[in-house]
């Protein structure tokens, strides 16, 4: 029964290793800080998206940003779709 568990920990341990770096960029930043703003590289920040409404003649009036948290789901603050239905 030990070696069953023991061989199961190892299994699960080394599984844990092969994870990709969820949640962190796969281009380091220059600094730690926002302080100043800098305009970040394409694709830098994948889970990052914008939210603006279109408002049908092809521009984006920017409202939020949101983490995408999910296929389907995109997690912001409510008042970025505070009086929004769709």
């Amino acid at each position: 029964m030990f070696s069953l568990i023991f061989f199961a920990g190892v299994v699960v341990a080394t599984s844990l290793g092969a994870l990709p770096d969820c949640g962190k960029t796969p281009i380091p930043p220059d600094e730690s800080r926002i302080v100043g703003g800098k305009i970040a590289i394409a694709y830098s920040w994948p889970w990052q998206v914008e939210m603006c409404m279109d408002y049908g003649w092809g521009s984006c009036d920017l409202r939020c940003g949101g983490t995408i948290i999910d296929e389907q789901w995109i997690m912001s603050a409510a008042h970025c779709v505070d009086g929004y239905e769709d």
